[in-house]
């Protein structure tokens, strides 16, 4: 397979060394240079963005700093609750239901 393309690959090689020169290394460097900060500012928007989404994803799915999901402890502000606690009419609620 290598052999096969050694005929047009080293036609292209001689067409670039043909036309390439200083100007068009200096033409090539200066085009690069007056984008650098076109990319910059797009790798700064895409940062933005992303954070943006990170913040909207920990808001939607009640996520604390470190990514822990925070559920009803966070909505009620109170501390752990009992798996089986009874409440005012005897009944015991929470837990794993028993039966078969």
């Amino acid at each position: 397979m290598i052999y096969a393309c050694r005929a047009p690959r080293l036609a292209m090689n001689a067409c670039m060394l043909q036309y390439q020169n200083q100007d068009e290394l200096d033409r090539a460097r200066s085009e690069w240079f007056e984008l650098a900060e076109e990319r910059k500012r797009a790798r700064r928007e895409h940062k933005r963005r992303l954070e943006d989404a990170r913040g909207k994803h920990k808001e939607w799915w009640n996520l604390d700093d470190s990514g822990r999901l925070m559920g009803k402890k966070a909505e009620e502000g109170a501390g752990r609750r009992e798996e089986n606690r009874v409440d005012a009419s005897g009944v015991t609620r929470g837990g794993v239901w028993g039966g078969t």
